[in-house]
């Protein structure tokens, strides 16, 4: 009741008073508006956060969707060429059976990574390639045959007399 009195009154007090309330109320409609830009902001902040999870997210897909780099394939390259000498010992030299051993390891790397080639087998997959090369079961015949050369037992070639598996034991340097 005072605050009313004393602004209607046609005094220079009187005018001092309403301009104070005045200037009071511009006050208090200017905090909500600080409120609700600050609302605003947070909601902006929010926004751009997820957009920055969301470019994360896809710059991850495209790193992972990418093919093999020139170093990964020779480290797979590399693990065959082991896994071959491995598999096959004194039989690395018979052409026809590293031809098998060969086509069989590189195509079960194609068939599992759906790959024209192993150098296109992804990067997120590379990990499970090299996996897969160490873990590979040949073929039961297959097996049998390499078994079958390495005893020295017949050779199957249909070259004998240059089949290698013949001369001798061949001497093959793996890097690990």
């Amino acid at each position: 009741m005072a605050k009313e009195v004393a602004m209607l009154a046609k005094t220079d007090m009187g005018k001092q008073i309403r301009k104070y309330f005045i200037e009071v109320e511009k006050r208090e409609r200017e905090v909500p508006l600080l409120g609700e830009a600050l609302l605003q902001i947070g909601a902006e902040v929010n926004a751009l956060k997820l957009g920055q999870l969301r470019l994360e997210a896809q710059l991850k897909e495209i790193q992972s969707s990418e093919p093999l780099r020139p170093a990964e394939w020779q480290e797979l390259r590399k693990r065959v060429n082991a896994k071959a000498v491995l598999v096959l010992r004194k039989a690395y030299g018979h052409k026809s059976l590293r031809q098998r051993v060969f086509a069989f390891l590189y195509g079960e790397l194609r068939t599992r990574f759906d790959a024209f080639s192993y150098k296109a087998i992804l990067r997120k997959d590379f990990q499970l390639a090299k996996e897969l090369i160490s873990e590979a079961v040949l073929p039961y015949a297959l097996q049998l045959e390499i078994e079958k050369a390495n005893l020295g037992e017949g050779c199957s070639c249909s070259k004998p007399s240059v089949c290698k598996s013949r001369q001798g034991t061949v001497t093959i340097n793996v890097m690990r």
